[in-house]
């Protein structure tokens, strides 16, 4: 490393494992060494809060198939059908197995971002920068750093986590080739890298606390992201968001890492939020929204594993307060803390509470029960669904206090909660009649 080397942001910044599979790391004499000294490279750039992104080659059916005779080396693979992705030896090796919250991609090539969606979704990650390392360095390793200074990455090459079967070609490629390329260092230098740009970037954050919700405390944005505290949900959410994001719903926000202080880093949703739902006041317009944007993130997880085998995945706190309005209507949720797998019903009958039912209704009642039926029928709730539906509202409500009290937070006589719920069952019967 010399005076000029960059200090690296570890916001920005992602650390790329090239092949590190059990297939490729024993064939080489030296590969328990290798290994050393990337699971510390790991365990240093998690610490710093960057990504960690992982890439390994394996090939389908189809993809030996597609394989042109004109390609030397990977005609060969696919002639000889070699490194079959669900081949336990293409698996990533079990000392470099993969967080939930890494990338990793399956390629069919040498590089890590010709043949996948690596440069995606780094980019909405917002990395600018890349880390290399990993196998061989005349091959992955080579095709990866060319391809990425194309594409306008800076990149650090760690020289001692990159490795070759051919010793010579290897001093090569590290000493000649990669420094026009890549800032070329070693372990010990990437951490002074990192300590250096990550005070300076602590130095440069603010953040600003977000309010909403009555539950997350800690909620704070920094730039274009939304920093929040983990807890024992965490994982599922996570599950959740990477789901959501591999789909295609964008009604939701994308998890992009966890940073040096152990929150969760989330894309930052632009547009308006509320901080008071009580009055209930809304235009048939945002119903009819709210209602559709709830029936997308049903939709997204319906007859997938991560529903086990339930109907749907449901917000379970589906309220105003969670909703970024864009041009007035609500365009997207967030906080999902509370968001497991259930029957769509029960997640609409809590929500048909939050937007239209309550003690401070502005409206009168007629005029909420139409907005309701304007509710369900933009969601598209079957007709069996809405049978005792003012009944359906009262036991998902009674069973909300019930959760807040197993969490300690009891709920008085007299409180606001029991104030909804005594209202909710006066008026139950008269909602299922208006549904009938």
């Amino acid at each position: 490393m010399t005076v000029t080397t960059p200090a690296l942001d570890p916001r920005t910044s992602a650390l790329l494992l090239l092949d590190c599979q059990q297939a490729v790391l024993g064939s080489l004499p030296e590969a328990d060494a290798l290994l050393s000294r990337l699971t510390e490279t790991v365990a240093d750039m998690r610490a710093h809060g960057a990504v960690i992104a992982h890439a390994r080659v394996g090939f389908t059916e189809d993809d030996w198939a597609s394989v042109p005779s004109a390609n030397k080396m990977f005609s060969l693979i696919g002639q000889q059908r070699l490194l079959h992705y669900a081949d336990p030896a293409t698996d990533f090796h079990d000392r470099l197995v993969p967080g939930p919250d890494d990338i990793t991609v399956r390629k069919t090539r040498f590089g890590a971002l010709s043949t996948t969606d690596l440069d995606r979704r780094l980019r909405d990650r917002g990395i600018t920068t890349l880390v290399i390392a990993g196998v061989s360095t005349s091959g992955a390793v080579l095709s990866t750093v060319t391809d990425a200074a194309d594409r306008d990455y800076r990149l650090y090459l760690l020289s001692d986590g990159v490795t070759d079967p051919d010793p010579e070609v290897h001093r090569a490629l590290v000493t000649g080739v990669f420094p026009r390329l890549a800032h070329v260092i070693d372990g010990t230098e990437l951490r002074e890298l990192l300590r250096v740009g990550g005070s300076e970037s602590s130095e440069q954050e603010t953040e600003i606390p977000l309010t909403g919700g009555k539950i997350t405390e800690g909620v704070v944005r920094v730039g274009d992201t939304v920093r929040r505290p983990v807890g024992p949900h965490s994982p599922f959410v996570h599950r959740l968001l990477r789901h959501l994001e591999d789909v295609g719903c964008d009604a939701a926000p994308r998890l992009l890492g966890i940073d040096g202080k152990g929150r969760e880093i989330l894309g930052f949703q632009p547009g308006e939020t509320t901080s008071d739902f009580r009055p209930r006041d809304w235009s048939p317009a945002q119903i009819t929204a709210a209602a559709r944007l709830l029936r997308r993130l049903h939709d997204a997880t319906a007859g997938t594993p991560i529903t086990s085998g339930e109907e749907t995945v449901c917000h379970n706190d589906f309220s105003p307060l969670n909703v970024t309005f864009v041009d007035g209507l609500p365009a997207r949720a967030f906080d999902f803390d509370q968001a497991a797998p259930g029957p769509r019903a029960r997640d609409v009958a809590y929500a048909a509470w939050l937007w239209l039912f309550g003690v401070e209704i502005v409206n009168p009642f007629g005029h909420q029960v139409a907005l309701l039926r304007t509710f369900l029928d933009a969601y598209g709730l079957a007709d069996e669904h809405r049978r005792d539906f003012g009944r359906q509202i009262v036991a998902r409500v009674e069973a909300e206090r019930d959760f807040h009290e197993r969490a300690g937070r009891v709920i008085a006589p007299g409180s606001w909660l029991d104030q909804e719920i005594v209202w909710l069952k006066e008026h139950a019967d008269a909602i299922g009649r208006a549904l009938e």
